[in-house]
């Protein structure tokens, strides 16, 4: 349905629109992926859903469409680390495209509503590893290994992390 929706609202042809829909659930990867539990289909959905909003808080200027595009990148950065890459370039586009005071204010409550929504799960590798982009970023955040809170004392995301890792008390 998004795919419908954004094509329509960047050609104007429903027979377009209908078109490029078809596609997008005849290629093979789409059925690969769904019938498998697999985080890049809600990124993806994620991501379309997030340009076709902007696309709309551009046409309209109404802010309700930049708060639901911020949702839904947010849901994307929930998802899987590699959205940070579409963030940031929504971010640069939001920065090339607008003017003066408005822009700023726009980026400002794109990211507020946007970090508002990813900033759980986060948070929760924080606060369980000591690295927000646990299994990643090391070299910034360290590993969160090892740790000097007794295995019964753990939650379950911290003794997954510390198991097999010579480190289980």
């Amino acid at each position: 349905i998004l795919t419908f929706l954004l094509t329509k609202s960047l050609t104007k042809s429903t027979v377009l629109s209908f078109l490029s829909a078809v596609f997008v659930f005849a290629t093979p990867a789409f059925f690969f992926f769904s019938a498998a539990t697999y985080v890049d289909l809600t990124v993806t959905l994620c991501t379309v859903s997030m340009v076709y909003f902007i696309h709309r808080y551009y046409i309209e200027e109404k802010r309700i469409h930049l708060c639901i595009a911020a949702v839904s990148c947010a849901g994307a950065l929930s998802c899987k680390y590699t959205s940070i890459i579409v963030f940031a370039s929504v971010l640069i586009v939001m920065v090339l495209k607008g003017s003066g005071r408005r822009r700023f204010c726009d980026i400002g409550l794109f990211l507020a509503v946007c970090l508002v929504f990813c900033c759980p799960w986060y948070l929760r590798s924080y606060l369980e590893s000591g690295n927000p982009l646990f299994p990643f970023g090391y070299n910034l955040f360290g590993s969160g290994f090892p740790s000097p809170v007794p295995t019964e004392k753990m939650t379950f995301l911290g003794r997954l992390i510390h198991a097999g890792t010579g480190h289980d008390n």
